[in-house]
């Protein structure tokens, strides 16, 4: 093997396995194919290759080289695994689910397989089997903050608020990591969610400005709920019929706050479902959005008042539309009405039989700082938006569901925002909801 040519097979292995986890890619084969080149067979190089492939890309190649790692090794438990990785890359979730099953057989206390099986569960809205699998996890890797925060996010999804509070609290007395920070975020969202608003505040005020190496997903939440609890109005007794907010981020903004419908005073309580698109609700594929969203609507009272804010992740430059636009063609028009017109009718076939009032949150005219896009991508960003109020309001009215125009009521007049009731460059303040109940409501009948 070069130079090294007193080094035995289980040296290089070592040697390129550590070229891998340091992210040299191209040492790593090197020795691989030095390793084959004496011994072509050799599993631990073969399937280091299967792994270097799959992160170039080069899925068959992937596939080829596991599979000779697993001929030679049948009872190799990563090379099972791996492979199953590959599958896992291309949605093809049956195929990766063998493959991890039998990685379990081949080695039973392997944790990486059942931690995949749970990705795949969460991913297809298979929400309680992919508790079990996170719960199996943790059994063999008890201190994984990754795994505990992806366990409290399936407790939530699943309508165990209290487990998932519990779950992210434990998460807080592990080293400070980005899953820690943002195990602390979504933490601090499910305690404003529970009027916790003192033990929200101490969250914040430890973690808003911690240094986590690392990306962190939802750091963004410490400033919006920071903001939100300026707003947060004075607790009361006063006992009102609750209009229930279920939606992503934009259902925080008027939880607990005061509104009046038709004369009637009514109580804002939110149920928040993290990045929840419109596109999620209408899609045919399995998702963990819609199990989350019917298990909130079962929940309610039949006859409850409900106001849907999801909407304007689908309206974001770098998301929802514009990004299936770029991604897989076609035209504005036409993603806007597909998304809009099969997101009303999965909401009208979730909601009528239970005799809910639903009302439709409109998007948001556009706060981003349009400067920092190229002209013509902010021309586009707030051309979507108008296109995708203008078919909401028409399908929502059109099956018999109210409208909420808040697009209106923050459009200056060209489609960007007044400034007048954005709490930042995406969110509404809190009191914003209730001034377009006032007079930006639109009954369908």
């Amino acid at each position: 093997m070069g130079q090294d040519v007193t080094l035995t097979i289980d040296q290089a292995i070592d040697i390129a396995k550590e070229h891998y986890q340091a992210g040299r890619l191209a040492a790593s084969k090197s020795f691989c194919l030095q390793i084959i080149g004496v011994r072509s067979e050799q599993p631990g190089a073969l399937n280091l290759l299967g792994m270097i492939s799959l992160r170039e890309d080069q899925r068959e190649m992937a596939s080829m080289y596991l599979n000779r790692a697993i001929s030679a090794k049948p009872d190799f438990a990563e090379a099972h695994k791996n492979l199953g990785n590959v599958f896992l890359s291309q949605k093809m979730h049956d195929q990766a689910i063998k493959c991890y099953q039998q990685a379990i057989a081949c080695d039973p206390a392997y944790y990486a397989p059942y931690n995949n099986l749970a990705t795949i569960s969460y991913t297809v809205g298979e929400i309680d089997q992919a508790i079990v699998y996170y719960k199996k996890t943790l059994e063999i890797r008890t201190n994984d903050s990754g795994v505990a925060h992806n366990l409290g996010s399936a407790l939530y999804s699943s309508g165990d608020m209290s487990g998932a509070i519990d779950c992210f609290t434990r998460i807080l007395g592990n080293p400070l990591d980005a899953w820690v920070a943002d195990s602390a975020a979504f933490l601090a969202v499910l305690r404003f969610l529970r009027g916790d608003i003192r033990e929200t505040q101490a969250i914040i005020d430890v973690y808003q400005n911690s240094q986590v190496i690392g990306s962190t997903k939802l750091h963004n939440y410490f400033r919006y709920l920071a903001s939100l609890i300026a707003f947060s109005p004075a607790s009361t007794n006063e006992q009102s019929e609750a209009l229930h907010v279920i939606g992503e981020s934009h259902s925080l903004s008027p939880h607990n706050t005061l509104i009046t419908i038709d004369g009637k005073a009514m109580r804002c309580r939110s149920s928040w479902i993290l990045g929840c698109k419109q596109w999620h609700l209408r899609s045919e594929d399995r998702n963990r959005f819609k199990p989350q969203f019917e298990s909130i609507l079962r929940s309610l009272p039949n006859g409850s008042s409900i106001l849907l804010t999801v909407g304007e992740i689908d309206c974001r430059p770098d998301e929802g539309v514009i990004k299936v636009l770029h991604t897989k063609g076609g035209t504005v028009e036409g993603i806007i009405e597909r998304t809009v017109s099969g997101y009303i009718d999965y909401v009208a076939s979730q909601t009528t039989e239970r005799d809910f009032k639903v009302i439709i949150c409109g998007v948001p005219a556009t706060n981003w700082d349009l400067s920092s896009l190229e002209a013509d991508k902010a021309a586009q960003l707030v051309s979507v938006i108008r296109q995708f109020n203008e078919r909401l309001k028409a399908h929502a009215l059109a099956a018999g569901l109210d409208f909420l125009d808040v697009y209106r009521m923050t459009d200056r007049g060209d489609g960007i925002s007044n400034k007048l009731w954005h709490l930042e460059e995406t969110h509404l303040r809190p009191g914003a909801i209730a001034e377009a109940f006032k007079n930006h409501y639109i009954r369908a009948s």
